[in-house]
């Protein structure tokens, strides 16, 4: 992954040929490791919150799809994760309780037809 970033290529013996103080050198060296740990845990929080998303838009797809014995992801987690999965299974029930509904009108339909034939 490209951060488009210019390469840093400052020896230490270089900057104090520069009359900067060793104190400074430490200085700079310790935000640039600090700037690469945080982008490390941002990009670890990042594939996490993407792998969530990921196994939610699948699942969300496949209940369009009319699969209602999809299994969702994330129950029970306390994160937003969690509380995507809640309103996916919130959809996923829906879905069911409109199946049996379409289901039972269309058993009930039949046994009027039978009862009257026209």
């Amino acid at each position: 992954m490209e951060l488009g970033l210019a390469p840093v290529s400052i020896s230490t013996t270089s900057m104090r040929r520069h009359g900067l103080s060793t104190q400074l050198i430490a200085l700079i060296l310790a935000v640039r490791a600090d700037l690469v740990l945080a982008l490390s845990v941002s990009m670890f929080v990042a594939r996490g919150i993407y792998r969530g998303a990921a196994a939610h838009d699948r699942a969300m797809k496949d209940l369009a799809g009319g699969k209602l014995d999809v299994e969702v992801p994330g129950i029970g987690r306390r994160d937003e994760i969690g509380e995507m999965a809640d309103a996916v299974e919130v959809f996923k029930s829906n879905a069911a309780t409109r199946q049996d509904w379409r289901l039972s009108k269309r058993r009930g339909t039949r046994a009027v037809a039978r009862r009257n034939p026209t």
